[in-house]
């Protein structure tokens, strides 16, 4: 349905600008909004927005809802590097270190040569000992 195509590219643009702006809640009730009504579940396009959720609720503090949406969104897209980075970062909050060296171990295996997931995957294994 390309009208709903059309309506949940508009929320993800609006979504974006509350994200440069830091208004976490408002990107969180967007991206909401956008996940609800994609036409695509299951799909590169469906991770990214839970994925960027997940972003937004860590960002207010909320990490088990932000592991949720990692899970969804590694769910919708295996391939989706970010949503493991994602699920590493909430996991780590959550104190479930070896659920986060999983993750960027994950990550790591689709971007061999991302510096971050790296430097993550060390930090969470000195966090472990």
């Amino acid at each position: 349905d390309p009208s709903k195509e059309r309506l949940v590219e508009e929320l993800k643009s609006r979504a974006k600008v509350s994200v440069g702006q830091k208004n976490w809640p408002e990107a969180e009730a967007l991206y909401t909004k956008a996940i609800d009504v994609n036409p695509a579940p299951g799909t590169t396009a469906a991770a990214a927005l839970y994925g960027n959720r997940s972003m937004a609720r860590f960002s207010m503090g909320s990490f088990a809802p932000a592991l949720e949406d990692a899970n969804a969104a590694v769910a919708a897209d295996v391939s989706y590097a970010k949503g493991f980075y994602r699920k590493g970062q909430a996991c780590s909050k959550l104190n479930r270190f070896s659920e986060a060296a999983t993750a960027y171990t994950s990550a790591l295996a689709l971007e061999p040569d991302s510096k971050l997931f790296k430097k993550l995957q060390k930090k969470v294994r000195r966090d472990q000992e």
